[in-house]
């Protein structure tokens, strides 16, 4: 099974590896400060992100081939508002 760097995986969804970054930011702070959130939101729909490996001095993350139906799926979930539900997460604060 082929193994995907960010910037592979950002090309196949046709986004960029910053928005990968940020929808693993999201997932990653829920998981730490607000559980019953990641519930609800999982229980409403939201596709779970799969997990990724990191590798080298840097900790680049990389995906199994496989993981790209799941992040299609997340990606198609994401609810398109004016704020958006990833504004926490925008570029300027990372």
């Amino acid at each position: 099974m082929a193994k995907l760097s960010t910037g592979q995986v950002a090309i196949r969804l046709n986004v960029s590896p910053y928005t990968i970054k940020r929808w693993y930011t999201f997932w990653e702070d829920l998981q730490k400060s607000d559980i019953q959130e990641l519930d609800k939101l999982i229980k409403e729909g939201m596709p779970v992100l799969p997990e990724y490996e990191t590798v080298g001095s840097r900790g680049d993350r990389i995906w199994d081939e496989d993981d790209i139906k799941d992040l299609e799926k997340f990606k198609e979930w994401i609810p398109h508002t004016k704020n958006g539900i990833f504004q926490k997460y925008k570029k300027e604060e990372n």
